[in-house]
């Protein structure tokens, strides 16, 4: 890993894939396909709610060309130079028909872009809602999401500082409040 002068903290780690990710010009979906890691330990890494391994470092690293030390080390500087990459120009060349995983074609087709673009514009999330609420409202106006992928959703809103979450127990299907504890997302 890189040296004492220059050790990385786990935030800083999540902040530099994020900063990755961006040069990249994918959406996490193409993010996950081009590094080979699930979407969703993906999602859990820029959440910050799954440690970023050496060995995911290593393989994230060598994608763009760069060494695992290289990445771990806060002096040396990700730059837009990474977008040229040869195996991130091939992973463009072989998807360039799945849109979905471009940031730049897909910001109306991707999943969090109802969320974020009609509910959070809309007052939804004045007062806290639960994930099952959010996902009615998407069902509602013709979007299909699982519990999963609008709490994912609502997690990356919170750690981008656009939503706040707290817990509170959880509505039974009866209406009923149980014991559980759950996470309500609010503005």
């Amino acid at each position: 890993m890189a040296s004492t002068k220059t050790k990385i903290t786990s935030k800083q780690l999540t902040a530099r894939l994020i900063k990755l990710r961006k040069i990249s010009g994918l959406e996490i979906s193409g993010f996950a396909e081009f590094i080979n890691i699930s979407e969703s330990h993906v999602y859990a890494m820029l959440n910050g709610t799954r440690e970023i391994t050496e060995g995911a470092a290593e393989k994230i690293a060598n994608k763009f060309g760069i060494s695992a030390k290289n990445l771990t080390d806060r002096s040396y500087k990700l730059t837009e130079e990474l977008r040229n990459a040869p195996l991130l120009k091939n992973f463009y060349n072989d998807t360039k028909h799945t849109t979905s995983y471009f940031i730049k074609t897909n910001s109306e087709g991707k999943s969090s872009f109802f969320v974020e673009n009609k509910l959070y514009k809309s007052g939804f999330f004045d007062k806290p809602v639960y994930v099952k609420e959010v996902r009615s409202a998407c069902s509602q106006n013709g979007f299909s999401y699982t519990s999963k992928q609008i709490s994912q959703i609502l997690n990356y809103m919170v750690d981008r500082k656009l939503l706040k979450r707290k817990k509170k127990p959880i509505i039974l299907a009866n209406g009923k409040t149980g014991k559980r504890m759950v996470d309500v997302f609010y503005k």
